[in-house]
């Protein structure tokens, strides 16, 4: 933020082709970009044009604000794509009130909350070895977001609360030897806690298109499952075998769209984590698919 005032504030952000300036009409809740570009001629392509729409755009406010004049005229005609011009025309349009930002202005949340579903996904290698097995079930999802900037809203970090149930049975055999194995109907109840950072790749007032990458900690609660081995015929029953973890982390990644501020659409995926002790002669391993709406409130 350049400049905060009570008809127009002014804003920046720098990215990999320039720097780009932002307006935010007192009326309304999103900045609009102030447009300035230069490019070649389709009739003589050495020939460099220039479009200056961001001195309309700014005329226009001043013309709103009741504050235009030959002076003010005069500067915006003359005035370059620059922060130290806009921030004196931006200054001229609010009057006397015009004030410089304060940080802490910048700051804003927002609540939400959501429904979707996982795909979990759980094999075993070494000396347990179950291929691949997924079970696809509901999942319950609330949390915040802390924008460092309410405004351009390109950043910000989440929060992320949910509920999930995941089920699994294996079975194995029998082999030439004359061996198999079950492992019935494991079922896990997952709480989990997910600091997030969400960047919006296109940033529009009513579509935006993100990308978040986030850990993500897991609480765990099992069934009483069983275990059963069965050599030459003869069953050996172990319950809660293989021990599985009671807390454990993950990475989740999620990349989608919110539609009119309001519904915010994903699909993500959790990378491969062991959830075996690694003293063990075995390995249990688990990934993710999942996607969701989730509702958002207004930002504060």
């Amino acid at each position: 933020m350049l400049t905060l005032g009570k008809n127009v504030s002014l804003l920046s952000f720098t990215d990999e082709i320039k720097t780009r300036y932002y307006i935010l009409d007192g009326t309304e809740e999103q900045p609009r970009e102030l447009v300035y570009r230069v490019y070649y001629s389709l009739e003589n392509s050495t020939l460099l044009k220039t479009d200056n729409r961001y001195r309309v755009q700014v005329e226009y406010l001043a013309q709103k604000y009741n504050v235009n004049n030959n002076e003010l005229q005069a500067q915006i005609s003359n005035s370059e794509y620059q922060e130290a011009d806009l921030v004196k025309i931006a200054r001229i349009i609010n009057g006397e009130t015009a004030k410089q930002f304060t940080p802490k202005s910048l700051l804003g949340t927002r609540w939400y909350a959501g429904l979707g579903v996982i795909d979990n996904n759980l094999s075993f290698v070494g000396v347990i070895q179950y291929p691949n097995n997924s079970g696809t079930y509901p999942k319950i999802s609330a949390g915040f977001d802390l924008f460092l900037n309410k405004n351009t809203q390109r950043l910000f970090l989440r929060a992320e609360m949910s509920l999930t149930e995941n089920q699994h049975s294996f079975s194995y055999g029998p082999d030439a030897k004359n061996y198999s194995s079950n492992l019935d109907n494991v079922i896990q109840h997952n709480v989990s806690l997910s600091p997030q950072v969400v960047y919006n790749i296109y940033n529009a007032d009513n579509f935006k298109l993100f990308i978040n990458m986030g850990v993500q900690f897991n609480l765990s609660f099992y069934n009483n499952y069983h275990f059963t081995e069965i050599v030459s015929g003869i069953a050996t029953v172990t319950n809660e075998f293989p021990a599985f973890p009671q807390s454990y982390f993950s990475f989740p990644a999620k990349a989608g769209v919110v539609l009119n501020k309001r519904i915010e659409i994903y699909m993500g995926y959790t990378l491969i984590t062991s959830i075996i002790d690694n003293f063990q002669p075995f390995t249990g391993k688990v990934y993710e698919y999942q996607g969701g709406i989730n509702y958002l409130l207004n930002v504060k």
